[in-house]
């Protein structure tokens, strides 16, 4: 993309930064887009009722074998220590 990895974004240019920003969003899903996009493919899994969907629908801790030491132990509802 002709930048610098020795620049710091603070002192690049404006031209430089909009060309960055138009780089990303032709790139890769941001912001409202990948939002929209996640919760249409949550919305679909539990419209087809699989295993992952239905974890959505109880509002269930992760799914497959996902790091559960963090968030589980203080989700609502959960007695603490277990």
């Amino acid at each position: 993309m002709g930048f610098s990895r020795d620049l710091p974004l603070g002192q690049a240019t404006a031209a430089e930064l909009r060309r960055l920003q138009s780089f990303v969003e032709q790139n890769y899903y941001v912001e409202g887009e990948l939002r929209k996009l996640e919760a249409a493919d949550i919305d679909r899994l539990k419209r087809i009722r699989c295993y992952r969907g239905l974890r959505h629908l109880k509002e269930i801790g992760p799914v497959e074998h996902a790091k559960r030491r963090g968030t589980a132990k203080t989700k609502p509802g959960r007695p603490p220590g277990k």
